[in-house]
Parts: structure tokens; sequence; C-alpha cells
């Protein structure tokens, strides 16, 4: 997207997405952990020639259904 997003803010949004009433852990950080992290979209939108327009809560919000109905078919 472009945006940065913490994992606290996009676990909270799937929670929210998902209706759970799952609670957020947290735990001492580990060796290794990435502390921020923001991808850059400018090579995909020149190599592809289209950049994207779906927000991560639009996004989310459908694979989450998409997800829900593979398991209602399987």
């Amino acid at each position: 997207t472009g945006i940065e997003m913490s994992v606290k803010r996009l676990a909270m949004l799937i929670i929210d997405l998902t209706h759970s009433t799952s609670e957020i852990v947290y735990a001492p950080a580990r060796e290794g952990d990435i502390y921020r992290s923001l991808g850059c979209d400018v090579r995909a939108t020149e190599a592809l020639g289209t950049a994207a327009a779906t927000l991560m809560r639009d996004g989310l919000g459908k694979t989450l259904s998409w997800l829900q109905e593979m398991q209602r078919n399987s």
C-alpha cells in the first residue's frame, strides 16, 4: 500500500473484520525481530503500468470473504 502499518494495527483490523473476541497478546522482542518495515510499490507500478487502488481494509475484507467461501465449499 505504500502506507506503514504496525502489526498491532493489522491485528486490530483483522479482529474487527472477523468480529473476533480475540485479544492481542504481547511478548518480549526476539533476536532478529524487524521493528519497522515499509514496502515501496514504485517498481511494481512502473512494471505493470498501474498502481494498486485497494485500501488495506477493503482488500483484507475481500480476502476474508473469499477464505470463508472456500471453507463453506470444502
